[in-house]
C-alpha cells in the first residue's frame, strides 16, 4: 500500500492505494479507517487500483468539530473527490453497512458533475 493524501475542503483525506487499473474504491464504516482493508487489499490489487481512505471525522480525516455529525452530502463529495483524484472511471462498494446512504448521493454527484 501506497499512503498518500487527497485534499478536501477542511483539509486532506489519508489515503492508501494499491494495484494498478481502474479504481476501486473501499469506504469504511463507523470508526474503520483505510486500515480495514489491509487483508483485503492483495487480491483485488492484482487487478484493480484499490483505494481506501479515512472518512472526514474519523481516525485520521479532518474534523473541524470532532462532535458534530458529518452530513451524507459532505460524504459522496469526499468520495467522488477522492475516485476523481485517481480516475473517474471506477465503482464504489460498501464495505460495511454505515456508508450505505452515501451511495446514492455519491452516485447523483458523480453523474452530475460528469462533462
Amino acid at each position: 500500500m501506497v499512503a498518500g493524501a487527497v485534499a478536501v475542503s477542511g483539509g486532506g483525506l489519508h489515503v492508501e492505494r494499491a494495484g494498478e487499473g481502474v479504481p476501486l474504491l473501499l469506504v469504511s464504516g463507523g470508526g474503520g479507517d483505510a486500515g480495514a482493508y489491509a487483508d483485503v487489499v492483495p487480491r483485488p490489487a492484482r487487478t484493480y487500483t484499490v483505494i481506501g481512505y479515512d472518512r472526514r471525522g474519523g481516525s485520521r480525516g479532518p474534523s473541524p468539530d470532532p462532535k458534530a455529525p458529518v452530513a451524507v452530502e459532505r460524504r459522496a463529495d469526499d468520495a467522488v473527490t477522492v475516485l476523481d483524484h485517481y480516475g473517474r472511471n471506477g465503482s464504489v462498494y460498501p464495505a460495511r453497512t454505515s456508508p450505505v446512504a452515501t451511495f446514492p448521493t455519491c452516485s447523483t454527484r458523480r453523474s452530475s458533475s460528469r462533462p
